[in-house]
């Protein structure tokens, strides 16, 4: 395991893939594509637009080509930012693109430092797990209750990390303030 900490925009694509030495593609909302300056920059970021809350096939198809290809795909596991900062319930699409792809999966959190949530300009850990191969994912049939355990397995990696983090940020700052 390792981490990073960067300061940068407060949208955690960006955040995450300015750590990152390899391009990262991710799954955004649509409607964040309806402005075309901001649709274009996204796009420029690794970007593609998903329709959320529905099974939105093109989305699908166009993660499964990226991992084809050998390339890195950036899936939020919560589907949507936290508006309190706690971790969501986790979604099964990562997990059913790892398995039908057969694709690890790389846990990775990002902590926000002085607050539960990212704050414009301020700075953030983002640590990386250990790199789960699909066949750890205990997905023997494609059902939606395996998807829907390894999801929690995966999430569960995730909340260990966010655990570490929290815990070496408060030992680091007790250490400042002996």
């Amino acid at each position: 395991m390792w981490s990073s900490v960067v300061t940068i925009w407060p949208i955690r694509t960006v955040r995450l893939s300015c750590s990152q030495r390899r391009q990262i593609y991710y799954m955004a909302k649509a409607e964040l594509f309806q402005f075309k300056p901001f649709g274009f920059i996204l796009k420029k970021l690794g970007a593609f637009p998903v329709q959320r809350g529905k099974g939105d096939v093109e989305a699908i198809d166009t993660a499964a080509e990226l991992l084809r290809d050998d390339c890195a795909v950036g899936v939020f596991i919560e589907g949507t930012r936290s508006k309190n900062g706690e971790f969501g319930k986790p979604k099964a699409g990562a997990a059913m693109l790892a398995y039908n792809n057969h694709a690890p999966i790389l846990p990775v959190c990002i902590t926000p430092i002085g607050s539960k949530r990212p704050r414009l300009f301020h700075r953030a850990v983002v640590s990386f797990g250990e790199l789960i191969p699909f066949e750890e994912l205990g997905i023997h049939e494609g059902s939606g209750v395996e998807f829907r355990n390894a999801s929690r397995l995966v999430m569960d990696k995730i909340r260990a990390l966010r655990e570490r983090d929290l815990r070496e940020l408060e030992e680091k700052d007790a250490s400042n303030h002996i």
